[in-house]
């Protein structure tokens, strides 16, 4: 590698540090602000006044990078939750001292969960079904040489019947973990769908 490309090189990674930099700051702001006025505000909303995709969170979430440690001290997610819960308590705290729960509050909190676990059940069923679009093409690659091994079983093809069924077994496991993340995801929905109307 050339001076010059090293150089090149060297450039354009300060820059993607850079740019990682200037979105995990304008997430972290984002939030801030929503903390300051004592707002809530669901990750797509947050998304949205940070410049930056909803991915991004959920990436940053499920594999945390150094950036997130130093801006958040956790996920930028957890961040999020860990703040929008400290307002829902504060709020329900202030109405209880001060007797103002209205219907309309009430109403729009309960309208800005809904849109919140509408927009989780999409996310959901879409990673069900790129799930099930790997698992299953995960098993239709392994169909034709299941049937080739059935015919002509020797010792070789014993030990490649139990590679693909230990294969099967992982990918069953890791199918059973992704089932129990969604059951606690819509757990999480529905405890949050619950504190809102008690």
């Amino acid at each position: 590698m050339t001076s010059s490309s090293a150089q090149q090189t060297d450039g354009m990674l300060r820059h993607r540090r850079t740019q990682s930099e200037a979105k995990h700051r304008a997430v972290r702001t984002a939030i801030d602000a929503c903390v300051a006025r004592g707002i809530t505000d669901s990750a797509a909303g947050i998304a949205r006044k940070a410049a930056v995709t909803e991915t991004f969170l959920y990436r940053h979430e499920s594999q945390p990078c150094a950036l997130c440690a130093q801006v958040f001290g956790m996920g930028p997610v957890e961040y999020l939750r860990t703040h929008m819960a400290r307002i829902f308590d504060s709020r329900d705290a202030h109405a209880q001292e001060q007797g103002l729960v209205t219907a309309a509050t009430t109403r729009a909190d309960l309208a800005n969960s809904r849109a919140a676990n509408h927009r989780l059940q999409q996310r959901l069923q879409s990673l069900e079904r790129r799930l099930g679009e790997v698992l299953g093409h995960a098993v239709q690659d392994n169909l034709p040489e299941l049937g080739r091994l059935a015919q002509d079983i020797d010792p070789a093809s014993e030990k490649r019947i139990r590679e693909l069924s230990e294969q099967t077994a992982a990918l069953q496991l890791a199918l059973n973990e992704r089932d129990e993340e969604l059951d606690a995801a819509r757990r999480l929905n529905t405890d949050l769908t619950r504190r809102l109307n008690a």
